[in-house]
């Protein structure tokens, strides 16, 4: 770079010789040496090789300038691209990367895409990144190279090589920054710009490299103008040297003349430039001739928009009135001096000015040279000054206290405002030149602030009204200078209420010390001021102590708490406070007393003091607490109770409505709990709520709560949930805990839990909605079998509206005699006779139709109304069933299903045999249908189904092959007869599996010596299909749906052994 201008300077010789050699070859004619000829003498003359090397250096500096010009128009470019590259970019999009992890976040492929678009769309750029500083680092945050490229910088990578200038940017010295600088893949200019937020800070930085070749490529293209144009300089200067040599000493002359007037030009120009008034220069008709640089300061306007309008066409002046005026005042007067005037700038403020105007004569023609000066701030400023004048008199003249000017020397007063003639009871015109005489008892005229002695601060005094009354006052005076003068300020506070009311004290006084509560006085910091004679008994201070040790000592804080100091303080404010504080005696005993504190008035609307009364409620506070505890507390288990529980979940609701994260309620219903408390008493169920209470505490998590609603239902509130598996975590652990056996003596007791879950605020945001949706929860994890726990949903609460509507209609379907007994014909294979029926029992809605059993029988079952349904349709079958042997039907058996509840009940055999004996039916034609879940719960059913076995009746287990009973088991139950689950039988024609799964279900029955009956039968196949397997008896659709009494009377009058031509609906 700096052999560049000697490069240019021997062009330029080169080119010199070359216009030499042509004149000396082609020049005019002549006899004399070259040198003498007049084209030649140039050549020699001094004055031209000064000129002719000040043309070469300033083509060389020419061209060095246009090539640093085109560098730094490179540089700028760059940035200016870069930062509207930056602007682009969502901060958004980039805030938080910068780790090595980003290369997983899905904004790191859409900024790659960003960049990769930016090269593609500018040629120039060679690379696209964003950097961020990291604990003193700068590193990559995205990189638009290919990821296999070798200069590819992965997120989080150190940028090693940052320039100095990237530096100072992360520093926040400067606000962007270019830089030239050579790397191991080449030498660069780069550019780099902050990527800002909405506040204006950096999230991170943009940076744009491109090859510094490209660069000088354009620098070195740039400098061919200029180094032609020095060339032709060269020529033309010794063309124009050689034709004017003749003429050189009048063209010398005129040379100085011009160098005199452009030097005066100059020294205007400046002084017009730098000038710090606003100045234009203008025609007689008002167009803009010229203005400076304080005029587009002042008004917006730039030379160019100015030059050539009028003020009228910038709508400069703010008053067209005054504008006239002045104009022809500059017209008539031939000028104005020092007007002040409103201009208008170009966004529309309107500015004070101070303006001047002449007419001057320049090239022989008028022009206006105008000029104005801001005073916009001197005006606000003296506008302010006057409006400070103003507030100070009304606040003087609000003063709540008497204020006087008093001048020192004549003793007269100056000024006094509205306060001190209200209290001297005079007019401002009596008062205002009067002296000290007039408003001060002669006693008291010789103060010290008026003989030149000592300020006076706080000085009760008195002053004379009108009708000679003396007001007590609190007096203030101080020295001050006013306009040149000594004077004395003079402030006067009237005491007359304090001095009543310091009587009224002394006779309040007397009046507590008789009292016998504790009553204390005691300024805002807890300072005990008075104390009565009760309240130094009862603590053991005297008062002297009490004054000593303060209240804070006495009465550190409330029951719940908060210090006496934060009391205190409401009281300070004007509000009253009344409570439980602890009361701490001399010798160290404490005890509860009920106090109230209410605050003494005091100036400005707050509190000086305050009044405390207080008395010993320490023994009716223990009784209160103890019924307080029991009103929410389980007596049993001495957890906390509906009460308590519904309390803190609602407190803990309304602080999470203030931002703290959510919770979770969790109903836990013990599973198998009435079988304890019926089967071995109320104690035995006691001592294990007790234990399964004990349980629980273990699963909770510090600051949760759990409560005991009742029977045998629990909740447990847990706090600060952020997802709902921490909540799957506690309920699984309880779930464990509670199905873990329990050893109550010699028993063993194994039960479960059915918990529902519900969130906050996810499922309802009020405690009853809270508790609802995990009651709702709870009965869906029963619905699934037990032992689970289920999380609530909305389908959840359809449900259990639609469980409670079903739960009612149900229980007046049960009043109004809406259920009905029908019976299923079951055939005998072998011989295909009728060997009997199954009672079922189904439900018309009057408005609904038609309900499943499987909809009305678990809730009957939930709600103990299945007992009363079971007995209902034992008894009818019974008696169906006799009347069936009366018309001939002896060997017809009816099957009747048993729950689980109705196993559990001490009386079903009494009742069983009550209904046989009642209906006259022989016992071997009663079968009872139980379900493997029924006979899987922990009771000993062997014993029951064993005494119904021994009374004739068959049992037969239903469903078999889809319950819980193992083949252990089964060889222990008096089983006669099973039924194969429907499951089996629907698939059993085209699914080997079933198939084989059925034959092996039949064969194992038979070789135990128990007949099998198949289910739902419901097309030939299916028929076949079991009667292939040696199945014994078949019911289902195909052979007849349920029927009524009536129906299955006319259905078993017309059966011939065959099956009527029926397909599954």
């Amino acid at each position: 770079m700096g052999l560049q201008p000697f490069y240019i300077s021997v062009v330029c010789g080169l080119g010199l010789a070359l216009l030499a050699g042509a004149w000396f070859i082609f020049g005019e004619p002549s006899k004399r040496r070259p040198l003498q000829r007049p084209g030649m003498r140039c050549l020699v003359n001094p004055g031209f090789l000064v000129a002719a090397t000040a043309v070469v250096a300033a083509g060389g500096i020419l061209t060095q300038h246009v090539g640093d010009t085109e560098r730094r128009e490179a540089e700028q470019s760059l940035l200016t691209t870069t930062a509207l590259s930056a602007a682009s970019i969502d901060p958004a999009l980039v805030r938080g990367l910068g780790s090595a992890s980003d290369i997983r976040d899905p904004r790191y492929p859409t900024l790659r895409r960003l960049f990769a678009n930016m090269r593609a769309s500018n040629r120039e750029f060679r690379w696209v990144y964003l950097v961020v500083p990291r604990h003193g680092k700068i590193v990559f945050s995205v990189d638009s190279e290919p990821e296999r490229s070798r200069s590819y910088s992965p997120p989080g990578d150190e940028y090693f090589d940052a320039p100095p200038q990237l530096r100072a940017l992360c520093e926040g010295r400067i606000p962007r920054a270019t830089a030239q600088y050579e790397d191991r893949w080449g030498a660069w200019l780069s550019a780099f710009v902050p990527i800002r937020d909405s506040n204006g800070s950096a999230v991170a930085i943009l940076g744009v490299d491109r090859s510094r070749a490209s660069v000088e490529q354009a620098v070195a293209s740039s400098r061919l103008a200029p180094i032609g144009l020095t060339a032709l300089t060269l020529a033309l200067l010794v063309l124009y040297w050689a034709s004017r040599e003749r003429q050189k000493a009048s063209f010398e002359r005129i040379r100085g003349s011009e160098r005199a007037a452009r030097l005066s030009e100059d020294r205007l120009a400046k002084i017009f430039a730098a000038s710090p008034a606003s100045i234009v220069l203008a025609d007689s008709d008002g167009c803009i001739i010229d203005v400076n640089d304080a005029f587009e300061e002042l008004t917006g306007y730039t030379r160019g928009e100015a030059i050539g309008r009028t003020s009228n066409e910038l709508n400069l002046w703010d008053d067209p009135i005054q504008q006239n005026a002045i104009r022809s005042r500059v017209t008539t007067e031939k000028g104005v001096s020092a007007t002040e005037c409103a201009f208008r700038t170009k966004d529309g403020r309107v500015l004070d000015c101070l303006y001047s105007a002449d007419i001057v004569e320049i090239a022989g023609q008028a022009i206006v040279l105008s000029a104005a000066t801001d005073i916009t701030e001197r005006k606000r400023a003296e506008q302010v000054l006057q409006e400070s004048q103003s507030e100070l008199s009304a606040i003087l003249e609000a003063l709540p206290v008497g204020v006087m000017l008093i001048d020192a020397e004549t003793k007269r007063i100056i000024e006094a405002n509205k306060k001190v003639l209200e209290m001297l009871g005079r007019s401002l015109g009596e008062v205002i030149g009067s002296t000290c005489n007039l408003v001060c008892p002669a006693e008291i005229q010789n103060c010290p602030a008026l003989s030149g002695g000592a300020r006076i601060d706080c000085a009760e005094c008195e002053l004379l009204t009108s009708e000679g009354d003396r007001v007590p006052i609190l007096k203030t005076v101080a020295r001050i200078p006013v306009r040149g003068r000594d004077c004395l300020l003079e402030t006067c506070v009237d005491i007359s209420e304090r001095k009543r009311s310091e009587s009224q004290i002394r006779l309040q006084s007397a009046a507590m010390n008789s009292a016998s509560d504790l009553i204390a006085i005691t300024d805002m910091r807890g300072r005990v001021v008075f104390a009565n004679a009760a309240f130094a008994y009862e603590t053991g201070y005297s008062l002297g102590e009490i004054a000593e040790v303060g209240l804070e000592t006495i009465w550190p804080s409330t029951l719940g708490g908060d210090p006496l100091q934060q009391i205190l303080q409401v009281t300070e404010a004007g509000g009253a406070w009344s409570g439980e504080m602890v009361c701490r005696s001399k010798d160290g005993t404490t005890n509860t007393a009920d106090v109230s504190i209410t605050p003494v008035p005091g100036e400005h609307g707050r509190s000086s003091h305050a009044v405390a009364i207080a008395r010993n409620v320490t023994a009716r506070k223990v009784y209160e607490d103890l019924l307080d505890y029991q009103a929410h507390h389980d007596s049993l288990t001495d957890l906390p109770n509906r009460t308590l529980f519904c309390e803190e979940l609602g407190n803990v609701i309304s602080d999470r409505r203030s931002g703290h994260r959510g919770c979770a309620v969790l109903f836990v219903d013990l599973d198998r709990f009435k079988l304890v408390n019926d089967t071995m008493g109320h104690q035995a169920g006691d001592r294990l709520l007790i234990g399964v209470a004990g349980r629980l505490k273990t699963c909770l998590r510090q600051g949760d709560m759990l409560a005991r609603m009742g029977g045998d239902e629990f909740t447990i509130l847990l706090k600060d949930i952020q997802s709902p598996d921490e909540v799957e975590i506690v309920a699984k652990r309880i779930l464990d805990q509670v199905s873990a056996p329990f050893e109550m003596g010699d028993c063993r007791l194994v039960i479960g839990a059915s918990i529902g879950i519900s969130l906050y605020p996810d499922n309802a945001t009020d405690v009853t909605e809270l508790l609802k949706a995990a009651d709702a929860a709870m009965y869906r994890a029963k619905e699934l079998g037990r032992n689970n726990s289920q999380f609530y949903s909305e389908e959840l609460n359809q449900t259990a509206l639609e469980r409670v509507e079903l739960e009612r209609d149900l229980r007046l379907a049960i009043q109004n005699d809406e259920l009905q007994v029908c019976y299923q014909p079951i055939l005998d294979l072998k011989t295909m006779r009728l060997a009997g029926a199954e009672a079922l029992l189904r439900w018309n809605h009057p408005q609904k139709g038609m309900i499943s059993p499987g909809l009305f029988v678990p809730v009957a079952e939930e709600t103990g109304m299945i007992l009363e349904l079971g007995s209902r349709v034992l008894r009818v079958a019974c008696a169906e069933a006799k009347r069936w042997h009366e018309r001939g039907h002896t060997d017809f058996e009816i099957a009747v299903n048993v729950s689980p509840a109705q196993l559990q009940d001490a009386g079903f055999i009494s009742e069983v045999l009550g209904v046989l004996n009642e209906s006259s039916l022989p016992a071997k034609c009663l079968k009872l249908e139980i379900t493997e879940t029924a006979i899987a719960h922990e009771y000993d059913e062997v014993d029951i189904l064993g005494v119904l076995k021994a009374m004739g009746v068959t049992i037969c287990l239903d469903d078999f092959g889809m319950g819980y009973s193992s083949l252990s088991r089964l060889k222990d139950l008096p089983i006669v007869h099973m039924k194969v689950d429907g499951s089996f039988i629907r698939n059993i024609d085209h699914s080997a599996k079933d198939r084989a799964m059925t034959a092996s279900i039949i064969s194992m029955a038979h070789n135990l010596g128990i007949r099998v009956t198949a289910e739902w039968i419901e097309d030939e196949e299916q028929l076949a299909e079991v009667s292939a397997l040696g199945c014994d008896l078949a019911q289902g659709y195909l052979i007849s749906p349920a029927l009524t009494a009536e129906a299955f009377d006319k259905f078993i009058d017309e059966w011939s052994g065959t099956i009527p031509n029926r397909k599954a609906a």
